[in-house]
């Protein structure tokens, strides 16, 4: 008799919505939270614990079996974490915390996933209130940093767990993007409440980036904006990127100096090359099964600048995790990829394909590890993921629908 009520108890807060206020607040903590710890906390024993216990586990089963993104996915975590029984450090506690750390981003992708499968309207809402989170710690970081330093050649540390540039820029730039190419053309007086705060967004999703001075940000973005005009031959596209490149030619002709430090800042490559050198040697020596997930290293690349990871997602993958881990990255990236133009192809939305390729081009200058407690990387890397595993789910329960019928 205690059952039934139990179980509906169960199932309207499965349904309500706790989980997607929570994962929101989740991410937004990235921008305003300063410690990592409280964030932590709340991830796991708000977010994760609930969802563990009143997700209708009977539904994993399907959608796994469905989803060849969520089975990588899966696999690529179970790669990265079986690699603990070969990693040179044997610390009991460390050993607990990657494994915790492997739970923590499944559950944060079954979460999002589940979300966004149950009611995809969630992922615009998701956007919308991040703009406004955005436009409005982004004001206050740029206010606080420019109060102690020089504007704007000093590169801008952002408020929360953003005050590494690359985390800035990225975090920032992922929001503004989306914003950019979701806001309405039409800006009529009438439908100001719907094109001003895209706007507003994006432009400060820009102007952190810049700030910021993140070179692979930079990149990433000028990528994204020339792939959005070649395959969307939309006018918002290529009047970006000439604007963005004359942007950045007129600061070269006014702050010519202090831009070629800019420039040649660590070398012009930040020391990349000479980075990723020593690493692919270190992968060659255990190319298979590399030399787990818990090896630490540094790379001795000049005097007094020693560098503890291989700034490259796929070097850093292979490094601690062989092939073995590696080709599943790879794999991850061709589906994730291949449903983001599935969905410019089918629906004519380049969004996910291009907010993909942005945090993917990062990740290839940048990017260390992808088991982790919550991370800048998890809004720019496995957001995407996420995206892409919940549409190829509704993809394939359409499909069976129209079967049925």
């Amino acid at each position: 008799m205690t059952a039934n009520p139990i179980l509906r108890l169960r199932a309207q807060f499965y349904r309500s919505a706790y989980f997607p206020v929570m994962f929101l607040l989740l991410i937004a903590e990235f921008y305003f939270i300063p410690e990592d710890k409280w964030q932590n906390n709340l991830f796991r024993v708000g977010l994760l614990l609930p969802f563990l216990l009143v997700f209708p586990w009977q539904n994993f089963k399907p959608r796994l079996y469905q989803s060849s993104i969520l089975q990588v996915t899966g696999l690529l975590i179970f790669c990265l974490l079986l690699s603990l029984a070969w990693s040179p450090a044997t610390d009991p506690e460390m050993i607990q915390k990657t494994l915790y750390h492997g739970l923590y981003v499944t559950g944060f992708v079954l979460i999002g996933t589940d979300i966004l499968l149950r009611n995809p309207a969630y992922a615009d809402r998701f956007f919308y209130w991040l703009g406004w989170l955005i436009i409005l710690t982004g004001v206050l970081s740029i206010w606080r940093f420019y109060q102690e330093h020089g504007f704007p050649m000093d590169r801008l540390k952002a408020i929360g767990q953003l005050q590494h540039s690359g985390f800035a820029a990225m975090s920032y730039g992922f929001i503004g993007l989306y914003h950019f190419m979701a806001t309405p053309r039409s800006m009529h007086t009438s439908a100001w409440q719907r094109w001003l705060p895209g706007i507003l967004a994006a432009g400060m999703g820009l102007t952190v980036l810049l700030l910021a001075q993140s070179r692979g940000g930079l990149l990433a973005l000028l990528f994204v904006l020339l792939l959005g005009a070649l395959l969307s031959r939309q006018k918002r596209f290529m009047i970006s990127l000439l604007l963005v490149v004359l942007s950045l030619l007129v600061m070269t002709f006014l702050w010519s100096e202090q831009l070629l430090s800019v420039v040649t800042r660590g070398g012009w490559d930040s020391y990349r090359l000479e980075i990723w050198g020593p690493a692919i040697d270190l992968i060659l020596q255990a190319p298979i099964l590399g030399h787990g997930i818990l090896g630490d290293y540094t790379f001795d690349i000049s005097p007094g600048e020693p560098q503890h990871h291989a700034h490259n997602i796929l070097l850093s993958t292979l490094l601690y995790g062989g092939m073995l881990s590696g080709s599943m990255l790879l794999l991850l990236i061709g589906l994730t990829v291949r449903q983001g133009w599935q969905c410019w192809i089918a629906e004519h939305d380049i969004k996910p394909l291009l907010l993909t390729v942005f945090g993917l081009t990062y990740m290839m200058t940048d990017g260390y590890r992808l088991v982790s407690n919550p991370f800048p990387n998890w809004v720019y890397f496995w957001l995407p993921v996420i995206w892409a595993i919940s549409r190829e789910l509704r993809n394939k329960a359409q499909i069976a629908f129209g079967a049925d019928r």
